[in-house]
């Protein structure tokens, strides 16, 4: 992998940490579950009106359309490497053709992502922009909690050096 490629990759993925909340948006009125807050929820939230919502929900649709198809052409140059790689005879310069493809197509579909993402947050105001990450902030705290309860759960302790069945440090 070159370093354009590796530092688009870091690049994208540093972007889609840090907006991810923001195109949690599920395309339905009442949500899916596991796919972060309903829009529904997230307008109270946030204040949205019918033509945010609205530009929102065309947002999500589009690119969850655009999705459908990246994937079924990811998962097929993925088998396509695959079959290269099962070869009894291989061909290194075709596999590592088809390897910088499917890099191609994974770092296209993340930049899709973060361009959907983006296209949201244009949405909103700058009021609603500084609630959201209010919002994911909170977000992130209690997935801290839950994971400290979840640790604990199992015999370990929370926080830092806290693994299941051993103290932390100093203790």
């Amino acid at each position: 992998m070159n370093r354009t490629t590796k530092v688009i990759l870091i690049a994208t993925l540093a972007v889609a940490a840090i907006l991810s909340v923001a195109f949690a948006l599920p395309a339905g009125r009442k949500g899916r579950p596991g796919k972060g807050p309903d829009l529904e929820k997230l307008a109270d939230n946030l204040e949205l009106s019918e033509d945010q919502i609205d530009r929102i929900r065309e947002i999500r649709y589009d690119f969850e359309e655009d999705g459908i198809d990246r994937r079924a052409e990811l998962e097929k140059a993925q088998l396509e490497m695959r079959k290269l790689m099962d070869e009894d005879d291989f061909d290194r310069g075709k596999i590592m053709a088809q390897a910088e493809k499917v890099t191609t197509l994974e770092s296209e579909m993340k930049l899709a992502k973060i361009d959907g993402m983006l296209r949201a947050l244009e949405v909103l105001t700058d009021k609603q922009r500084e609630e959201l990450g209010e919002l994911r902030k909170e977000r992130a705290r209690q997935m801290g909690k839950d994971r400290d309860m979840e640790r604990m759960n199992r015999g370990g302790f929370p926080g830092p050096g806290g693994s299941p069945g051993m103290p932390p440090e100093g203790d």
